[in-house]
C-alpha cells in the first residue's frame, strides 16, 4: 500500500510540474507583429507603472569602454550584438525594437541570426521566412530524444537528401550570408544560384559563407550537404558597418539548457559579439531549481561564453513579474485561477545579486516593468497575453524600447577605450 502511495505521489507531483510548465512552453498566441518602422515613439506617460528611474544598467563595476569604442566605431565596423533568452526572446517582439533603434542610431549591418524555426516545427519572428518543400529530420531545445543535434540556435534541420532548395525572404536587405550548420561537414551551396557570387567553406567546420551579386531581400539556395549534417542558422548581413543585433530565444529554456546544450558557447563565437545580453529567469521560477542550482547555471554558462568570447560585454537582465496558474478538479469540472509567481522576484534577487558580486552589469527589468504589482497592470492595460505569462506586442515593443533606452544612455555615459582599433573591415566578416 506504501509503494502505490508513493507511486501515485510521483506521478501527481510530475504532472503538477508538466503543468507548470506548460504555461511557458506553449507557442505564445500573439497576432500578426506590426512593423517596428510604423510604430511611432512610445509615451511612457500613458503608463504611469513603469518605473523610468529604473530603467538604466548598473555597471557593478564592470568596465564598458571596450563596448563604447565598438559603438563610436560603428561608421567603420560592425558592432555584433548577440541577445540570448527564451520564448519571450524566440518571437522577437522586443529585440526587433532594440535592434531597430540601435541600427537607427548606428547603422545597419544585416538582420543577424535567422533560423529554421518554423520547419521546426516551433513560432518564428515575423520579418524573416526560412521555407523548403524538402523534407527535414528536425529538433528543437526541449523536445527530447533528439532526432538530429540541435545547434546552438537550440533547433537544427536535417535534409532528407543530399540535394536541396532552402528559400530566405527578410525585411532588411542582405548581400551576404553565414550558413551554420551541425554534424561532420559544413554545407556546401551551388555558385550557379541565382544572385549567388561566391560560395565559400570556411576554414571552421559547419560554417558556410556565401557572397551575393547585389543586395536582395529574399533568395532561394541549392544546397548539398552529407548525411547527417544540419542546418542551424542562416546570418544575414549588409555591408560592413553598423549594427548586427542577433537573438537566440528557445521557448521553455533556461541557463541550465544553454548551459547543457553541446557546442553552444563555443559557436556564439563565431558571431563575434561585442555584447552578450542574457534574459532568462522565467522559467526557474515554474520550476524546482534553487538558489544554489541557479548560481551555478548563471556562472557556468557566463564562464563558457567568456571563455570563447574573451572580449565581449556581458549584460545580465531579470525576469518581470508574471502570474501562475493553478488547477484544481472537483467532480468532473476543472477550474483555473492565477496569482502573482512569488519565484520571479525570486530568480530577480538572485540575478542582481551575482551581477554584483562578480562584476557583471545588469539591467532590473523587473524594477523598470513596474516591480512588484506591475503584472495587473501590464494585464489591464492589455500589455501581457492571457496566459498572463507572455506579453502582448505592444508589451513587448515597450519592453525592446525600455531596453535601448537604457543602453543608449549607458553608452553615452562610457568613457571609449582608445587603444582598441576598428574592426576587420573585409568583404565576408567570418574569414
Amino acid at each position: 500500500m506504501n509503494k502505490i502511495k508513493f507511486v501515485t505521489a510521483f506521478i501527481l507531483t510530475a504532472c503538477q510540474c508538466f503543468a507548470q510548465q506548460t504555461d511557458i512552453r506553449v507557442n505564445p498566441e500573439l497576432g500578426d507583429e506590426v512593423s517596428c518602422s510604423d510604430i511611432s515613439a512610445t509615451d511612457y506617460k500613458d503608463y504611469p507603472f513603469l518605473s523610468l528611474a529604473d530603467n538604466h544598467i548598473k555597471l557593478n563595476g564592470a568596465n564598458w569602454s571596450r563596448l563604447k569604442t565598438a559603438f563610436d566605431n560603428s561608421k567603420s565596423s560592425v558592432v555584433s550584438v548577440l541577445h540570448i533568452g527564451d520564448s519571450h526572446i524566440q518571437a522577437e517582439g522586443s529585440t526587433s525594437r532594440t535592434r531597430y533603434r540601435l541600427q537607427e542610431c548606428f547603422g545597419r549591418a544585416g538582420r543577424g541570426l535567422t533560423a529554421p524555426l518554423r520547419i521546426a516545427g516551433t513560432n518564428a519572428p515575423m520579418d524573416y521566412k526560412i521555407a523548403s518543400e524538402c523534407n527535414f529530420r528536425t529538433s528543437r531545445l526541449l523536445k527530447t530524444p533528439y532526432d538530429t543535434q540541435p545547434g546552438f540556435t537550440g533547433v537544427a534541420v536535417e535534409p532528407l537528401t543530399e540535394v536541396f532548395d532552402i528559400s530566405i525572404s527578410c525585411g532588411d536587405a542582405f548581400d551576404s550570408l553565414c550558413i551554420f550548420a551541425t554534424g561532420e561537414s559544413s554545407v556546401e551551396v551551388d555558385s550557379a544560384s541565382p544572385d549567388v557570387l561566391a560560395g565559400v567553406l570556411s576554414a571552421s567546420t559547419g560554417l558556410t559563407d556565401v557572397l551575393l551579386t547585389k543586395p536582395v531581400s529574399s533568395l532561394t539556395l541549392r544546397m548539398r550537404t552529407v548525411p547527417g549534417t544540419a542546418i542551424t542558422a542562416i546570418e544575414l548581413m549588409h555591408g560592413n558597418h553598423g549594427v548586427e543585433y542577433s537573438a537566440i530565444g528557445n521557448n521553455g529554456a533556461t541557463y541550465a539548457h544553454y548551459d547543457a546544450l553541446e557546442g553552444f558557447a563555443e559557436n556564439t563565437r563565431h558571431m563575434h559579439p561585442d555584447l552578450i545580453i542574457i534574459s532568462l529567469g522565467t522559467n526557474e521560477a515554474f520550476g524546482r531549481v534553487s538558489d544554489d542550482e541557479l548560481r551555478m547555471h548563471i556562472e557556468s554558462l557566463i564562464n563558457k561564453l567568456r571563455m570563447y568570447n574573451p572580449d565581449a560585454t556581458m549584460l545580465l537582465t531579470t525576469p518581470q513579474e508574471c502570474y501562475r496558474r493553478s488547477r484544481t478538479r472537483q467532480r468532473r469540472r476543472r477550474s483555473s485561477s492565477y496569482a502573482i509567481n512569488p519565484n520571479i522576484n525570486r530568480m530577480r534577487n538572485i540575478i542582481t545579486e551575482y551581477g554584483v558580486k562578480n562584476h557583471i552589469a545588469v539591467y532590473d527589468w523587473y524594477a523598470a516593468s513596474g516591480g512588484c504589482g506591475s503584472a495587473s497592470e501590464w494585464l489591464s492595460h492589455r500589455m501581457m497575453n492571457t496566459d498572463r505569462v507572455h506579453l502582448t506586442w505592444d508589451g513587448y515593443h515597450i519592453m525592446g524600447d525600455m531596453l535601448a533606452d537604457a543602453l543608449l544612455e549607458k553608452l553615452a555615459t562610457i568613457q571609449p577605450n582608445k587603444d582598441k582599433t576598428a574592426g576587420d573591415e573585409s568583404a565576408i566578416r567570418h574569414k
